[in-house]
């Protein structure tokens, strides 16, 4: 019997930034690797796929335009891309 949520695929990650990017408690993730993925922290823990990226070699979890929500900054190989909530 299986007890926990599967994580799926796991993806091949250069760097993850742990943070708070929803309006919710739980703790969301952004992952950067051959593509990024984020995925949002819901009640029990589980990790739901959120949505994805382009390719990154790392990632950070900052409010970059200082309103109180939380951005998400990842390295490509094209520059840094910023993504907003």
């Amino acid at each position: 019997e299986q007890t926990f949520p599967r994580f799926g695929e796991p993806p091949i990650a250069s760097a993850i930034a742990i943070g708070g990017w929803d309006p919710g408690c739980e703790p969301d993730v952004v992952i950067a690797g051959a593509t990024t993925e984020s995925r949002r922290g819901l009640p029990g823990g589980a990790l739901e796929l959120d949505g994805d990226g382009p390719a990154g070699g790392d990632v950070v979890m900052v409010d970059l335009d200082d309103d109180g929500d939380t951005d998400a900054l990842i390295a490509t190989p094209e520059g840094v891309r910023w993504l907003a909530r």
